[in-house]
C-alpha cells in the first residue's frame, strides 16, 4: 500500500535545541495515528514539518508524495490543519469564518457547505454567533470545521479533544473515523492515553526521538501485569506478560490450577507502558 507520509531521518535544530532527531517514519492511509509524548518531545515540531510551516535541517519528508516546503500550495489544496489554539476571526461568526475558508479553497456555495459542516458538529443553532461569543469547545469545532471545508486527503490535528465533555469527545471521534472509513488520513496529537488507545497506530516521542511507534493494543499487551492469588490462606504475588496465555503458563508451572481461592490480574494500561518505556529512554540518554 502506498505510504501517506513517508520521514526520512527528520533533524530539525533551533540554534542549539535539537527538536527533531533522525526521526523516520511510514503512516499508510486509512489510518488515525496518534502522537504523543511528554511537553518538548518534539510534536510541535513534527507537526509543523508536515504542513510545511518548518524547514527541516535535514532528511526527507513526503506528504501525499509532495515535499510540503518545496510544493506546499499544491498539499495545502490536500491537506486539513487544526492547530491547538483556535486561529479564528473572533468578531465574525461561526459560519462566516468557515465560509471564508470555503471560499479560500474555492469550494462552491461556501455559506451553504459552511453551514451544513457546523450543523454535523452540533453547532447549527450557533451559526451567526460571533465566535467571541462561543465556549473554548465550540471554537474547537468551528476550527475543525475549518480544517474540513475543502474535504482534505489528510487531516493534522493537534490537541483537538482538550477541555471537551465526554459526550463532544464522542461525537468528534465518530467524525474522524468517519473521515478515515473513505481511506482518508488523519493525525492527532494528544495527551490523553484513552484518546490514544482509540488510534490505530501511536508515535511515542521523547527528546526528538521515537521511542515506540505501533497499535496501541499491541503496546499494552507487550508489558507487564501483576498476579495476585491466594493459596492455602497465603498471598502471592507475581509479575507476567500481558499476553493472553501467560496465565495459564504460570498456573501450569506451579501447580497452581487447584485450591486457590482469590485470583487478581492487575495489567499495565498504555500509560503505565508509555512511562517505563520513556523511563527506559531516559536512563539509555543519561
Amino acid at each position: 500500500m502506498h505510504s501517506a507520509i513517508t520521514i526520512k531521518n527528520l533533524t530539525k535544530h533551533y540554534k542549539k535545541v535539537q527538536a527533531l532527531n533522525n526521526v523516520s517514519l511510514d503512516i499508510q492511509p486509512g489510518k488515525i495515528t496518534g502522537l504523543v509524548g511528554p511537553n518538548g518531545a518534539g510534536k510541535s515540531t513534527l507537526i509543523k514539518s508536515l504542513v510545511g510551516a518548518l524547514q527541516p535541517t535535514a532528511g526527507d519528508v513526503k506528504v501525499l508524495d509532495l515535499d510540503p516546503i518545496k510544493q506546499r500550495w499544491s498539499l495545502r489544496k490536500k491537506l486539513g490543519y487544526m492547530p491547538q489554539e483556535p486561529a479564528l476571526y473572533t468578531d465574525l461568526s461561526a459560519r462566516e469564518n468557515v465560509a471564508f475558508y470555503a471560499r479560500l479553497h474555492r469550494v462552491a456555495d461556501s455559506r451553504q457547505h459552511a453551514a451544513k459542516l457546523l450543523s454535523e458538529l452540533d453547532l447549527g443553532g450557533r451559526l451567526n454567533s460571533p465566535v467571541n461569543d462561543l465556549s473554548g469547545g465550540m471554537q474547537k469545532r468551528v476550527s475543525l470545521a475549518c480544517a474540513l471545508v475543502h474535504n482534505p486527503q489528510l487531516l493534522i490535528l493537534d490537541e483537538p479533544t482538550a477541555a471537551l465533555d465526554p459526550i463532544l469527545k464522542r461525537l468528534l471521534w465518530n467524525k474522524f473515523r468517519e473521515f478515515t472509513s473513505q481511506g482518508k488520513t488523519l493525525i492527532i496529537s494528544t495527551h490523553l492515553m484513552d484518546e490514544a488507545m482509540l488510534c490505530d497506530s501511536v508515535v511515542l516521542l521523547q527528546l526528538g526521538q521515537v521511542v515506540a511507534y505501533g497499535a496501541p493494543r499491541e503496546l499494552v499487551t507487550s508489558g507487564q501485569a501483576v498476579l495476585r492469588y491466594h493459596k492455602q490462606s497465603q498471598e502471592y504475588t507475581e509479575n507476567i506478560r500481558s499476553e493472553g496465555n501467560a496465565l495459564a503458563a504460570v498456573l501450569h508451572k506451579h501447580g497452581l490450577s487447584q485450591d486457590i481461592s482469590q485470583l487478581e490480574i492487575e495489567a499495565e494500561n498504555l500509560e503505565d507502558v508509555m512511562v517505563k518505556i520513556l523511563n527506559k529512554q531516559d536512563k539509555k540518554n543519561q
